[in-house]
C-alpha cells in the first residue's frame, strides 16, 4: 500500500510537470512566441504559487484565464528583463575578444551579473504571482529577494544549471519539463525567503 501510494504520488508530481511545461508551450505559441513567452511564464508561475503540483486544479481553463490577464505585466516585465541580459551579453560578447587579467575580471562579473538578471526575473515571477505590486515595487522587492540569502541564490543558480545541461543532453525535456522545473525549483529553494518576505508585508500591513 504504501509503495502504490509513493509510484501514484511521484507520477502525479511527474504529470504535474509536464502538464505545466505543455501550458507554456502552447501558450507562448497561442502568442505567436513573442507576445506568448512573458504571459507563458508568468502563467505558470501563478499556477505553481497557487497548486503547487496538484495537476487537476491547475486546469488548462484555469491556466488560459491566468494567461490572459497576465498578458500586458507578463511582457512588460519578460522584455524589461530580456533588454537587461542582451545589453549584458552583448557586453559579455565583446571582451570575450580582449585579453588580460583585467578582462577576465570584467568577463567574470558580466557572467555574474547575467545569472543575477536570470534569478532576479524568476523572483519577479513569483512575487507577481504571490502580491498585487506596481512595478516599481515589484522590482524593490525582487532585488531585495535575491540577497536576503546568498546560499539560496546559489542553490538556484546551481540547480538551473544543471536543468539546462540536463537539457542539453536530452532534449525532450523542451517539450516535457524544462521551463517548469526551472520556475518549480526557484519556488521550492527560495521558499523561506518567500514566507519571511510573506511574513513582514503581512505584520506591516
Amino acid at each position: 500500500m504504501m509503495i502504490s501510494s509513493g509510484l501514484d504520488k511521484g507520477f502525479s508530481m511527474i504529470w504535474a510537470i509536464v502538464k505545466l511545461n505543455l501550458m507554456f508551450i502552447a501558450f507562448t505559441i497561442l502568442g505567436g512566441v513573442f507576445f506568448g513567452i512573458g504571459p507563458a511564464f508568468q502563467t505558470i508561475s501563478d499556477l505553481i504559487q497557487e497548486n503547487q503540483l496538484d495537476y487537476r486544479e491547475s486546469s488548462w481553463r484555469l491556466g488560459f484565464d491566468r494567461w490572459k490577464a497576465n498578458f500586458i505585466k507578463g511582457n512588460i516585465h519578460f522584455y524589461l528583463f530580456s533588454a537587461l541580459f542582451a545589453l549584458v551579453s552583448y557586453n559579455l560578447y565583446l571582451s570575450t575578444g580582449l585579453q588580460g587579467l583585467l578582462w577576465l575580471v570584467i568577463d567574470f562579473i558580466l557572467l555574474f551579473v547575467g545569472l543575477l538578471l536570470f534569478v532576479y526575473y524568476l523572483y519577479m515571477l513569483m512575487n507577481e504571482s504571490s502580491y498585487e505590486l506596481s512595478l516599481i515595487n515589484l522590482l524593490k522587492l525582487s532585488f531585495v529577494s535575491i540577497f536576503l540569502n546568498f546560499g539560496v541564490f546559489l542553490k538556484i543558480i546551481l540547480g538551473l544549471v544543471g536543468i539546462v545541461l540536463f537539457t542539453f543532453s536530452m532534449k525532450g525535456l523542451l517539450v516535457f519539463g524544462s521551463f517548469s522545473l526551472m520556475v518549480l525549483w526557484a519556488s521550492f529553494v527560495s521558499r523561506k525567503n518567500r514566507e519571511l518576505i510573506d511574513g513582514k508585508l503581512t505584520y506591516e500591513g
